[in-house]
């Protein structure tokens, strides 16, 4: 098998270097909306069924085995996030932003990689002791053992989907991501079926890890692992303020979970855990999505400030109009949905799910500001963007953890909003956009989703002594139809921009070429 050093570089151009992949400056718009064109369907569909897989494996999950042992199961997922967060940008992120890539990097990339996922396996299983000590779990020990296999997996996957990505072939990344979640579900689901409780999660989660790693493998070819002295440096200098940049984030967005898992015990972090995850469907669905395809695109568009800023602008709307009916439906129905999904006994759940799905829509507003700093390779930025929400977010959770799970919450929500408009100031910057020019974006879905929640409320005062399935579904009709509805009165055009986004996801089109936001 031919390594990508041998195969003629995607543009054709004789005066690349042998050891050259492919120079992704200069392209032109045209070129790049044309190489990502068929990608954001597929994007969508997988991050659709991963989403939905991850969501209806927990709902399962819970209903099966209950908040005590789901408990476990939620401290486990902590550490596999860890995983995730070390190993799934890091050093493939440089595979995707080099304007020209040699095999050397691509092999520094791979060794470095696999380096970090041998050390994480060694220290979870020196270390799962202790942590099971400190999250008052003793049956947590040998889960941690048995997913420090999972490091090395998702290192033999990482750099090939870096490679995959930095030639915008989301088809593959689609369809291995398809077939691990359907897989790694069914699996976990037939473990909780026999019996295995918690156990499932890791049959879950190392059945998904093995597809990936294969999947990957065989999609990008054989890699060359060849290095040099020059290439490892770079790529540990980028790629560990990158991590080093993750890593903080990861503490960020867990340090919650830590504290109550530790301070509150298992069964809070349960009910905690399934407040959170109906949190982060949209921010992974909506973010991710952006994120996956505009990281590439952002780096084709470098020396195109004007072109970026069009998207970055054009793309906060799109997710606008999604997210905003969506969890204002959610903070107001979310009685109902616990109730009817989950089961009543996770009732507990509901004021952290009403205050973290508020949180949800500026955080994902915001998502995209990391995918900028990454293209414009401001790893500065990434790292000062980690460490600030650190600090914030420390400090709120430390002072809403007296009043349980619903005031961590309650301080995750004031610490999303106070950052939010440094953050978007900060990747304005970078493509020459103004933080009021955002906000003056926005607004229209603001003012509709003030509407749609008084609609929503009424609904609910109306039917306040009415059955769970009667007012489920009012709740779903009314607040969407307010929003619509409101933003069709002043703001027609932008339910016509995101009916034409809509079609173009469909036809798999990317739509970077878009007309100035509004």
């Amino acid at each position: 098998m031919t390594t990508p050093a041998d195969q003629a570089p995607p543009t054709g151009r004789a005066d690349e270097a042998p050891d050259d992949h492919h120079r992704i400056s200069g392209h032109s718009t045209a070129d790049t909306t044309a190489a990502a064109a068929g990608g954001v369907m597929w994007s969508t569909v997988a991050l659709l069924v991963r989403q939905i897989g991850r969501l209806g494996f927990a709902i399962l999950l819970a209903r099966w085995i209950g908040p005590a042992d789901f408990g476990i199961a939620a401290e486990a997922t902590i550490y596999v996030a860890l995983n995730a967060m070390l190993l799934e940008t890091g050093f493939a992120s440089l595979v995707v932003q080099r304007d020209r890539l040699r095999d050397a990097d691509v092999g520094a990339a791979q060794t470095l990689s696999m380096g970090v996922a041998l050390v994480i396996a060694a220290l979870t299983v020196l270390l799962a002791g202790p942590i099971a000590t400190l999250m008052d779990s003793p049956q947590l020990a040998p889960v941690l053992m048995w997913l420090s296999v999972c490091p090395i997996l998702k290192a033999l996957a990482v750099v090939p989907a870096g490679y995959i990505n930095r030639y915008l072939r989301f088809r593959a990344l689609a369809v291995t991501e398809i077939l691990a979640t359907i897989a790694g579900g069914a699996a976990g689901i037939t473990a909780a079926v026999s019996g295995m409780g918690y156990w499932a999660l890791v049959v879950q989660q190392i059945s998904t890890d093995v597809l990936v790693a294969v999947c990957m493998l065989v999609a990008s070819g054989w890699l060359p692992w060849r290095t040099d002295r020059a290439a490892i440096r770079e790529t540990a200098s980028f790629g560990g303020k990158v991590i080093t940049g993750q890593g903080l984030g990861y503490l960020t967005r867990n340090l919650d979970s830590v504290l109550i898992a530790s301070v509150l015990g298992a069964v809070p972090l349960a009910f905690y855990t399934i407040a959170y995850r109906v949190m982060t469907v949209p921010v992974q669905l909506l973010g991710s999505a952006a994120n996956r395809i505009s990281f590439p695109v952002f780096s084709r568009l470098q020396d195109r400030p004007a072109d970026a800023r069009r998207l970055f602008l054009r793309s906060s709307q799109v997710m606008a109009m999604a997210v905003f009916p969506v969890m204002i439906t959610v903070a107001l129905a979310s009685r109902e949905i616990v109730a009817l999904v989950f089961g009543e006994v996770w009732l507990p759940a509901v004021p952290a799910m009403q205050v973290l799905a508020v949180t949800s829509i500026i955080q994902v507003l915001v998502t995209a500001s990391g995918a900028l700093y990454l293209a414009a390779a401001r790893v500065d930025l990434t790292l000062r963007w980690s460490i600030i929400p650190l600090v914030v977010c420390s400090i709120a959770f430390v002072a809403g953890l007296p009043w349980g799970i619903t005031g961590v919450a309650v301080a995750y929500c004031a610490a999303t909003f106070l950052l939010a408009p440094f953050q978007l100031r900060a990747a304005g910057n970078l493509v020459g956009l103004r933080l009021r020019e955002w906000v003056w974006a926005i607004l229209p879905f603001t003012l509709a989703g003030a509407i749609a929640t008084v609609a929503g409320l009424a609904v609910r005062w109306v039917l306040a002594d009415s059955a769970y399935w009667l007012v489920l579904p009012a709740v779903v009709v009314v607040v969407p139809a307010a929003f619509l509805g409101a933003l069709a009165v002043r703001r027609r055009d932008l339910i016509q921009m995101a009916v034409r986004a809509a079609k173009m996801i469909l036809k798999g089109r990317s739509g970077i070429t878009v007309p100035d936001a509004a």
